[in-house]
């Protein structure tokens, strides 16, 4: 095949100004440009910036805030822009400008130094010796290869001479003050390092006048600036404190623990609650840019490399509006109470056993608790323990809110029937022995449906008796009670009357522990939440699901779900549906005409319910109640617990009806909350 020869000379065209666009581009960058290229090739420096991702919120199920993000300001020293030379000066400049504006810069200096050169270490100085771990960990950083490289035995004067010549301050002109300062801003320079080799911060939450002065200062100062940046916030705080949670600084084991997955010595971190539990969704993932400077520290040119993610958005099953009304119930009527002046309550809705409430007394302010030491250090010293969630961590012993549990087992193992009476004279003794128990009346001649009502200990004692805790367990634990509820954050497992447990407390069972167990003494003791748990199995005829506490969790901007809790079952009880309706009948008399009267009687809506008293030893008895509504097609169950409320007084029986109040009639629910 032959080429013409005007194809020839577009091939001899093209190679020709091929080539000359070669070599001018050769002679650009040798000649023409080549010095200025040289320069920057020798000059220039090239940075892996990470970008800091927003944590994902906190809302509950419609949507109003709990954990938010608040924009914040904060002096950051950018790593590669500063000039060894002049460091210190640097940041001396800047400690004179924060000291005349009163701003705190982050000091985690463990020293103190007088102008005689008198020092020591700051733990020394701590009145409040239960608050000193953070201040020893500190002088242990301090010490360690990779700061001071001195042993453990080191002297609080060794530490300041080697901090001196380490950052060239021995003999500069500065105060002994301004010194341990800017050793205190290069000590914390260097501990972080690693984890944040671009850039320090120097000082967090500026004013608004102060992050106007230092963004006109760092135009003359390139090496520090103003960011904005995401602070946890609390909105409605003192509404669900305990099951919220918060989030702090790593400590040093935290650390060691998580570095590997990416988090830097300066993190903060979920430390309880749904802030810990959650911490891989709400945490989101950094994104990094790479930035190159000339050797004026000016930008030449950024890219980003890695998109960053912010962190996921939990929604909760709490109802705002009804845990208010729930809180604002336990505040008022505890306070009647004759001992520990606490107490709390759980609703449960029935559909999948989400929760819908859970009220702690006494709570606290998350917020406060966050940001205020002296309120926190109160709070940790506090003998009425409000850091504790009742709901979930607290054990009490039910009393005879136990006794529907004895009713079903009974009936399925046919230790009784429906018609079965047993006489009661005010006592029931063990037979064979001189053992014997009060009742809480003289019933004499009493049927089932009565006993549950009227709350007759002789009939369950004598239930128990012939039934044993053996298989009184067995049944406990398919609703719930003794074993855990499976929610996503901290819960006690409770405690049943066996063997087992009785020798994990030094303790020890009794002939009349069976017919104790099975109205709720002896060894028995539940959270709130697993009496919620317990209810709510009842009213779906021995159906438990797992509770929760979580909804459904979604992308930052709240458009995607990520993921939807589903009803998951745990259990079933092999209980003949006969049985839960002769105890729903004993538990409808109990509201209409029995212990529960006081409070339901001629309630709108029916209303199935028990309520208990346990004997402790302070006297004041624990008081209990549980129950479901609408008796005729459930969707809520509810627990009460006030331990010590006292003998006489049933206020435990007006918080029961103020929930059913709000969920129902939606009093008490119009009180305005923070979105």
């Amino acid at each position: 095949m032959t080429i013409s020869k005007p194809r020839i000379f577009c091939f001899i065209f093209v190679a020709i100004v091929s080539a000359c666009v070669f070599i001018y581009r050769l002679i650009d960058w040798q000649v023409i440009n080549g010095e200025n290229l040289r320069l920057r090739a020798n000059s220039s420096k090239v940075f892996r910036i990470k970008m800091e991702p927003a944590r994902g919120e906190i809302l509950d199920r419609n949507g109003i805030s709990l954990a938010v993000n608040d924009v914040t300001y904060q002096t950051v020293f950018d790593r590669y822009k500063i000039q060894k030379g002049n460091i210190n000066s640097t940041i001396n400049y800047l400690l004179d400008i924060f000291e005349k504006r009163k701003q705190k810069f982050i000091d985690d200096l463990p020293l103190w130094i007088e102008e005689d050169m008198s020092c020591g270490f700051l733990e020394d100085k701590v009145y409040d010796k239960k608050n000193t771990s953070n201040y020893k960990k500190e002088i242990e950083i301090l010490k360690s290869k990779d700061i001071l490289d001195l042993n453990e035995y080191a002297t609080a004067k060794d530490c300041v001479a080697n901090l001196f010549k380490k950052f060239g301050l021995e003999g500069s002109s500065f105060s002994v003050k301004r010194k341990r300062d800017i050793a205190s801003v290069r000590y914390g320079m260097e501990k972080t390092k690693h984890t944040s080799p671009d850039s320090y911060v120097f000082a967090e939450d500026l004013d608004k006048d102060s992050v106007i002065v230092i963004s006109e200062l760092s135009i003359d100062y390139p090496c520090f600036r103003v960011s904005s940046k995401t602070k946890r916030g609390y909105r409605n705080s003192s509404l669900v404190p305990h099951i919220l949670g918060n989030v702090s600084k790593l400590d040093q084991k935290e650390y060691q623990e998580n570095k590997e997955n990416g988090y830097k010595l300066n993190d903060r971190i979920g430390k309880f609650g749904i802030e810990k539990a959650f911490e891989s969704e709400l945490r989101g993932k950094r994104g990094s840019k790479i930035v190159e400077t000339n050797i004026t520290s000016e930008i030449i040119s950024q890219k980003i490399e890695e998109e960053v993610e912010h962190g996921h958005t939990v929604f909760l099953t709490i109802d705002a509006h009804l845990q208010k009304v729930l809180n604002d119930s336990l505040a008022n009527h505890v306070r009647y109470s004759q001992g520990k002046k606490a107490g709390a309550a759980v609703v449960l809705d029935l559909k999948d056993f989400s929760i819908l409430a859970a009220s702690t007394y006494p709570s606290y302010d998350i917020a406060r608790y966050s940001e205020d030491s002296d309120y926190r250090n109160k709070l940790l010293s506090d003998n009425n323990k409000s850091l504790i969630n009742l709901c979930f961590e607290g054990i009490f012993e039910p009393g005879s809110s136990f006794k529907p549990l004895t009713t079903l087992a009974c009936l399925q193992e046919k230790v009784i029937s429906k018609d079965t009476n047993f006489y009661c004279s005010g006592r029931w003794y063990l037979p064979g022995s001189g053992h014997f128990a009060r009742c809480m009346g003289v019933h004499r001649n009493i049927g089932l449906t009565n006993a549950i009502a009227r709350s007759c200990n002789a009939y369950f004692m004598e239930c128990g008796h012939r039934l044993g805790h053996e298989r009184l367990n067995k049944y406990a634990e398919m609703f719930g009670l003794g074993v855990k509820t499976g929610i996503e954050i901290f819960e006690s497992k409770g405690r049943l009357t066996s063997e087992e447990n009785a020798e994990e407390i030094g303790s020890q069972l009794f002939p009349t522990s069976d017919s104790e167990a099975a109205i709720g003494q002896a060894l028995d003791q539940f959270s709130p939440l697993q009496l919620a748990v317990y209810a709510a199995t009842i009213a779906t005829n021995g159906k438990r699901y797992e509770a929760h506490l979580v909804d459904r969790i979604t992308d930052y901007s709240r458009q995607n779900t990520l993921f939807k809790k589903e009803p998951k079952i745990l259990s079933e009880a092999p209980i003949d549906i006969e049985h839960f309706k002769e105890l729903g009948e004993g538990m409808l008399g109990s509201s209409n005409f029995g212990t529960s009267s006081r409070s339901l009687r001629g309630y709108d809506i029916r209303v199935a319910s028990k309520t208990g008293t346990s004997e402790n030893p302070s006297n004041h008895d624990h008081k209990t109640m549980i129950g479901y509504a609408p008796y005729d097609k459930p969707e809520i169950a509810i627990s009460v617990v006030i331990p010590e409320e006292g003998t006489w007084i049933h206020n435990y029986q007006q918080v029961f009806k103020e929930t059913l109040d709000a969920y129902f009639k939606k009093k008490g629910m119009d009180a305005e909350l923070e979105q």
